[in-house]
């Protein structure tokens, strides 16, 4: 689940930025051709977007913009994470089992926090980037786009692909996380079961003796400790 979302998003971004590159080569000659007609110096222009064009770059922005949500989306309602387990509590001192982004986002939360609230700080910081680049390709498509507004929307889609892989790396460090917390549960139950079949069996003997019906053969004792599945 986790590689097919990275996958998307980064073949979205790969299609986004070949539509900046071919938008950036068309600029300069129409920016020189307006300043030309006009005392405004050719840096301080932007020259107008196509229709065509600016819809082809709105809407794979959108598209980039979707499946950072729909990534988000997926981890959240996954099994692990819509459970009583996202409420376990982390702590910095187990950061040598962890990735380091997760740590990153541990100390910013003072070094203790619960699986569920260092989830929620990573899926705002993901969301806020996917909304902030949808903010930068609007202005980039707009009728006379600043100069500088490609470069911004570059920049915007290398935060994503970061972001992207930042995001992953947490995901699947919380999930490692709470899954082994589920196995060390499992063996603490199960312990515990076996203590409470090796107290009943205790007692079936006491019983017995109790009673005077204490079997002289110790193969019938140790019988009684496997039919209470203490031996094993």
């Amino acid at each position: 689940m986790i590689e097919s979302n990275v996958a998307g998003i980064v073949k979205s971004v790969q299609k986004l930025k070949e539509s900046v590159d071919r938008e950036r080569e068309r600029r300069p000659g129409e920016r020189n051709e307006i300043a030309s007609l006009s005392s405004v110096d050719s840096n301080e222009v932007g020259s107008p977007n196509p229709p065509k064009e600016k819809e082809v770059m709105l809407s794979k922005s959108l598209d980039v913009h979707g499946r950072v949500e729909l990534f988000v989306e997926e981890i959240r309602t996954c099994g692990v994470f819509s459970s009583e387990l996202a409420e376990i509590k982390m702590s910095i001192n187990e950061k040598d089992t962890l990735p380091a982004e997760l740590v990153l986002l541990l100390e910013a939360m003072n070094g203790n926090a619960s699986t569920k609230d260092i989830f929620k700080l990573a899926t705002e910081e993901f969301l806020k980037l996917g909304n902030s680049l949808i903010q930068k390709a609007r202005l980039a498509c707009g009728v006379w786009p600043p100069p500088s507004a490609f470069d911004d929307l570059t920049n915007g889609l290398i935060d994503i692909l970061k972001s992207t892989k930042r995001f992953a790396k947490v995901s699947e460090g919380l999930v490692k996380f709470m899954c082994s917390k589920i196995d060390r549960e499992r063996e603490k139950k199960m312990t515990w079961q076996r203590e409470v079949m090796k107290s009943e069996a205790l007692r079936e003997v006491f019983r017995m003796y109790d009673e005077n019906q204490l079997p002289e053969s110790d193969d019938v004792i140790f019988n009684i400790f496997v039919t209470k599945n203490f031996i094993v």
